[in-house]
């Protein structure tokens, strides 16, 4: 990033600035991307030819679906119980943690399909710490 940060580069031409200001925005953009594990998982599938769309509902089984909605309806149940909250989010830390672990094997292996369902599981727990970090930021403590 140091070698493309456009305040090394304020001499150069303007056409020359524009293109490294452009390279520091690509450099950016992929660590943005690698440093978060589901943005990372798509474009890894990406990169594999196996990215996961819209009308891939093939991913997601139904005992997932039946357990997020059990940890949905143990959100609203928290209210706004800053305790209960906190271990919602703990356990949902648990789940990302074993999920991302899983996800790495899949992709050591080259288990795509596998880690299609892994990153479809991940994107369920990235919105459930969405939802309760939201609803624990709301607590007056």
């Amino acid at each position: 990033m140091s070698q493309y940060h456009p305040d090394r580069h304020s001499l150069k031409s303007a056409d020359e600035q524009e293109r490294l200001t452009a390279a520091s925005a690509d450099v950016t953009t992929a660590y943005t991307v690698l440093s978060d594990p589901h943005g990372r998982a798509e474009h890894l599938l990406e990169i594999h030819g196996r990215p996961i769309t819209e009308g891939d509902g093939d991913l997601v089984d139904s005992e997932l679906l039946v357990e997020v909605m059990e940890i949905r309806e143990e959100i609203s149940a928290a209210e706004m119980d800053a305790d209960v909250l906190r271990t919602l989010l703990s356990e949902n830390s648990e789940r990302t943690d074993a999920t991302v672990e899983a996800l790495g094997r899949a992709f050591q292996d080259e288990d795509f399909d596998g880690a299609r369902r892994l990153t479809a599981r991940l994107q369920y727990w990235r919105r459930i710490e969405e939802k309760v970090s939201e609803k624990l930021s709301l607590v007056k403590v």
